[in-house]
């Protein structure tokens, strides 16, 4: 597994914790990316928030481990909320519901294709969100 890791943030804010968005499809390496999480974790600080897009893979993974150590976690729907219905929302436009949530961080962990995680990482960046990619 490879990451871009910063050097350690430090908030912006005392009243408000961080808030990190998390994607990836497919991802293997299960000790890897756990190991991955709690290492932002511990450098975001304990009260730490999740942003997660309700979509399979390292999304449910990661909801469960934040939840483990009692850290508060979004989730953001692949519906549209406002409308009321269950209509599915394309990846593209869940991102962007995901990011309207101010992560200070994106996270997204690629193995092989995946448009999805690669779309978010760039809109992230193009806001000036940091973003860390790990790959397999």
């Amino acid at each position: 597994m490879t990451g871009n890791p910063q050097a350690t943030r430090t908030r912006q804010s005392p009243t408000r914790p961080l808030k990190v968005l998390v994607d990836g499809r497919i991802w293997t390496d299960r000790k890897g990316f756990q190991s991955a999480l709690k290492g932002i974790r511990d450098e975001l600080g304990d009260d730490a928030m999740l942003i997660v897009l309700d979509r399979p893979g390292v999304n449910q993974r990661a909801v469960t481990q934040w939840l483990t150590w009692g850290n508060p976690v979004t989730l953001i729907p692949s519906y549209r909320p406002m409308s009321g219905s269950k209509t599915h929302v394309n990846g593209m436009v869940h991102n962007q519901l995901a990011l309207d949530e101010g992560p200070d961080l994106v996270v997204v962990f690629l193995m092989g294709n995946c448009p999805s995680a690669t779309d978010l990482a760039q809109r992230a960046e193009k806001m000036g969100i940091e973003v860390r990619r790990y790959t397999a």
